[in-house]
């Protein structure tokens, strides 16, 4: 029937158009049921009205090859991504107008012949640790450091960058690494004006590098074959090289060094011979240092500029190695070259500096990989010693000392009475459990390992048994739980699908224990207010110190255990409460427009210690029970709280969380 055929050519027409668009294959790749099932009947639609039109025969066969051509693409994406998932190349970066960023919550392991390290990145790109939360946005820096790849430190853990080893030389600080692997200073310019500066730093470290960063310094605009790069790992497959390295003229980076005479004439900031293009990019790094500067400044800053050193200038044979390779003379080299022209513009800008070459000189061998070239280990440590040095000098030695060892959350410190273990918890395998340990967190030792969230430790007076919280916490299903250390038996104390608890303490004798305890109400089909119960260990009997006619937490005793300090929720306000046992009566302690957090006791019963959102984050303070006299401990751009006081008075132990590093810390306290 000749009049069926139009319909029929129509009919498979759109099938193979469905086929080479195909909605199953869209949706594999962009997780989106609409947009891939819209996408594929807009494509068939276009085919169709097009084949339809018979003046438009020629517009219908290029649109259905070209179709033809996205779906194989399409198809071969797919079938990367799924059949051989060994080589699909990560993208690593999110491209910016005029710079890039790490890509967000990446979770790589790079390595090859000469190191192995982990990669991981938070929502917002910053480098993390593979503990801490990468979800956890960090709105605020004390000190944000930018740089290329020697700054983002790729080739070394975490805990071996430079900027690690800095937050634990100054722990009261918020360190952040906005190190990007090949960024040049139009690049980290454009970065802080658009992005950087919304965490408000007060100092801008920013690490340039005599390899690349005195030539080619406008950003250049990403094309193309970048934007490609970034959403597709077929395009990454086809366009990264493979080599390993291979392909460079000596078997290892040598820039700013180049095997071409004018190369070296044109890019090599220690060639002496110049050209118009190296004048221009010189000028150009002039203006783009004075503009970051500027931009710093007027965003309430400061800026210091530290100049890392090529490989050539620390060894020797490294120089002699490209001297040969590219018959350069001894007369045509100046190695000082960078170092006097970022000293002088620093100076004449009136920005801090500080030139890494007279560190590396000192330190010697091993600070560069021999290939990659990037800094090791040992090269990270001493950019951290040369640049704390030069902090401590310009913004004092902190008081501060991180007790924590490795880079998973620690919290909640509470010492044993006699003042030689102290207990905590700290995340392992993604959720919280308790750790015993000495008075400064050595040998420290787990005591719980459930797999349930176990917080909020409190020691008995001979340490011989625990209690704490277990359960979730989001969920308001938590339980109080009594555990002896020895046989690490337990006794679930608030038992009950009905009946919760949490944030328990001992009483000074160890006979009694306080802590907040809440019931879910069936009939009303929620939780009750938290109160404040204290119990006999022995007897089970329970005291309720407040009414539950509003929320009560965090209940501590005195010294002498004649007193309960707690906080109470009224007018939707935190503040710090003291219950007088002895006389049945309390008193109310503070009214302020912010919460309180954390009461504990001095040792001495004179004086609370808690923690209070006084600046929109919390810091430590002291209030006098007698005179109500209150103290600012701390005052910083991260958070304190969990204040814990040694026996003898002298010490305080807290947890803090400042930027990414959330752990226990110590500073000198006065009795």
């Amino acid at each position: 029937m000749p009049g069926l055929r139009p319909l029929v050519h129509l009919l498979a027409l759109a099938l193979a158009t469905t086929l080479a668009v195909n909605p199953i294959v869209l949706r594999l790749l962009t997780g989106r049921t609409v947009l891939s099932v819209a996408a594929s009947s807009l494509a068939v639609a276009l085919v169709v009205v097009l084949a339809a039109k018979r003046r438009r025969t020629t517009a219908a066969a290029l649109a259905f090859n070209a179709l033809v051509m996205v779906g194989l693409a399409l198809h071969a994406e797919l079938l990367l991504r799924v059949a051989f998932p060994d080589r699909v190349v990560p993208n690593l970066y999110a491209i910016r107008d005029g710079y890039y960023t790490n890509e967000p919550l990446l979770a790589q392991r790079f390595a090859t012949a000469e190191y192995a390290a982990s990669y991981y990145t938070n929502v917002q790109g910053f480098r993390i640790a593979p503990e801490q939360d990468a979800y956890e946005r960090i709105a605020a820096a004390d000190w944000l450091v930018i740089g290329d790849s020697f700054t983002q430190g790729a080739q070394v853990d975490f805990a071996e960058m430079f900027t690690s080893r800095l937050y634990r030389r100054f722990p009261d600080r918020i360190v952040v690494n906005a190190g990007t692997s090949g960024l040049g200073l139009g690049q980290e310019y454009n970065y802080f004006i658009r992005e950087g500066h919304l965490v408000t730093p007060s100092l801008v470290v920013l690490v340039l590098s005599s390899f690349n960063d005195f030539m080619n310094v406008r950003a250049p605009q990403a094309g193309a074959r970048e934007h490609l790069m970034a959403g597709s790992a077929l395009a990454r497959f086809l366009f990264t090289p493979r080599d390993g390295g291979e392909h460079l003229p000596l078997g290892r980076w040598t820039e700013p060094f180049q095997p071409s005479l004018q190369d070296n004439i044109d890019y090599n900031v220690f060639f002496t011979e110049t050209s118009q293009q190296k004048q221009e990019d010189l000028h150009a790094f002039e203006e783009h240092l004075s503009a970051f500067a500027g931009a710093v400044k007027e965003r309430g800053g400061r800026l210091l500029v530290a100049l890392l050193p090529t490989r050539e200038q620390v060894d020797p044979r490294a120089l002699d190695e490209v001297r040969s390779a590219y018959k350069i003379s001894t007369e045509a080299l100046d190695m000082r070259v960078p170092n006097r022209l970022a000293e002088a513009l620093t100076r004449r800008l009136g920005v801090g500096f500080v030139d890494l070459l007279p560190a590396f000189l000192e330190a010697g061998d091993g600070l560069f990989f021999q290939q990659d070239v990037h800094l090791t280990s040992r090269g990270h440590d001493v950019v951290a010693e040369a640049l704390g040095d030069h902090l401590e000098s310009t913004e004092g030695r902190s008081p501060v000392k991180l007790l924590s060892r490795g880079s998973a959350p620690e919290r909640y410190p509470s010492f044993a009475q006699h003042g030689r273990q102290v207990v905590f918890q700290a995340v392992r395998a993604g959720a919280s459990d308790l750790r015993v340990a000495g008075p400064d967190l050595s040998h420290a030792r787990w005591l719980t390992a459930t797999g349930i969230d176990e917080a909020h430790p409190s020691l008995s007076r001979d340490a011989s048994s625990v209690v704490f919280t277990a359960g979730s916490a989001e969920t308001m299903r938590t339980d109080v739980v009594h555990m002896d250390i020895a046989t690490s038996t337990r006794s679930v104390l608030t038992p009950g699908d009905d009946l919760s608890g949490a944030i328990p303490s001992f009483s000074r004798t160890g006979r009694q224990i306080v802590y907040a305890e809440w019931t879910y109400d069936q009939t009303a089909k929620g939780f009750t207010q938290p109160r404040i119960v204290v119990r006999e260990l022995a007897s089970g009997k329970k005291t309720y110190l407040t009414s539950g006619e509003h929320e009560a937490w965090r209940p501590v005793f005195s010294p002498t255990d004649t007193e309960v300090a707690f906080i109470e929720r009224v007018n939707g306000q935190f503040d710090l409460h003291v219950f007088d046992l002895t006389r049945g009566t309390r008193s109310r302690l503070t009214d302020t427009p912010y919460d309180e957090w954390d009461p504990q006791f001095t040792p001495d019963g004179r004086s609370l210690v808690y923690a209070a959102k006084a600046d929109g984050n919390w810091d430590l303070f002291r209030i006098d029970l007698a005179t109500r006299e209150l103290t600012r401990i701390t005052r910083t751009r991260g958070d304190e709280w969990d204040a814990a006081v040694s026996p003898d008075g002298m010490r305080l132990l807290y947890g803090g969380r400042f930027g990414s590093f959330e752990g226990i810390l110590e500073r000198p306290f006065s009795p």
